[in-house]
């Protein structure tokens, strides 16, 4: 047997294959500032995703405004049962509340007591949270998704919804008829319109929130090293995954030749 045919090339080849792949890959991060050599900038550098950074993310802000946090996505969400379920509870809350006395049909009572619901309530921040983070992942991916402030759109949505909430009297109007004898058919007028507004103002109000930009100024506020640190996080046993396949493309493309000599 052909030792340097069958065990020296292949190794070699593996060798190249494999240092080819992590240089690759770790010129993809490096170096994170520009060198220069008499003056010259060294070709290359800095790094792709230093020397892109800006590019990037502002592509995928404008990706995340044109196709993932779409007022259409949201209003499919804001439409699901597990929503549903919770606009059933607020305002089977706030007709009891009318009920008891707690809360009167003025607006502000009304306001407060949506604001309450919200910002006294874990489970529903955290499902409103968790809602958020759906959609970015299911319409985007996880890997965008690692860069995305989710807390700050997740306050966005909510400042404007209360807004929203505090100027359109319809629902206290429909609260203001709520006696005992009509609390059950109230509830069920007041459930249909709620839902109705918050899918429609939802959706109108994540169209006029420009999220991409605040998902683009979230990205470039990483320092170089960060986001390095979060994509390996994240991907890094694909890039492991990606650096051993030069190794052993490396290795079958210096053993192939050996391999068809055998058939010559």
């Amino acid at each position: 047997m052909d030792i340097v045919s069958f065990v020296i090339t292949p190794l070699l080849g593996a060798v190249i294959g494999y240092s080819t792949n992590w240089l690759a890959i770790r010129m993809l991060f490096r170096p994170r500032c520009e060198k220069r050599v008499f003056g010259v900038r060294v070709p290359l550098t800095p790094g792709l995703i230093p020397r892109e950074r800006f590019r990037i993310s502002a592509k995928i802000g404008e990706t995340l405004t044109e196709n993932v946090l779409t007022g259409e996505a949201f209003a499919s969400y804001l439409s699901s049962s597990e929503m549903s379920d919770r606009i059933d509870s607020f305002v089977g809350g706030a007709v009891d509340g009318v009920l008891a006395g707690r809360i009167t049909a003025g607006l502000p009572d009304l306001s407060g007591y949506a604001r309450s619901f919200l910002e006294g309530n874990p489970e529903v921040e955290d499902g409103l949270r968790a809602l958020v983070k759906k959609v970015v992942e299911e319409n985007a991916g996880r890997f965008i998704g690692i860069f995305i402030n989710y807390e700050k759109i997740y306050e966005s949505i909510k400042k404007s919804v209360l807004e929203y909430a505090s100027g359109d009297g319809r629902l206290t109007e429909l609260l203001s008829r709520v006696t005992s004898e009509n609390a059950e058919g109230i509830k069920r007028s007041a459930k249909s319109l709620a839902k109705t507004v918050v899918v429609s103002s939802g959706a109108n109000l994540l169209r006029s929130l420009d999220l991409g930009k605040l998902a683009e100024n979230q990205i470039n506020a990483f320092e170089a090293e960060e986001a390095e640190r979060i994509i390996i996080s994240v991907a890094g046993r694909e890039l492991r995954a990606i650096t051993m396949l030069g190794g052993v493309l490396g290795f079958v493309i210096g053993l192939a030749p050996a391999v068809v000599s055998l058939f010559e």
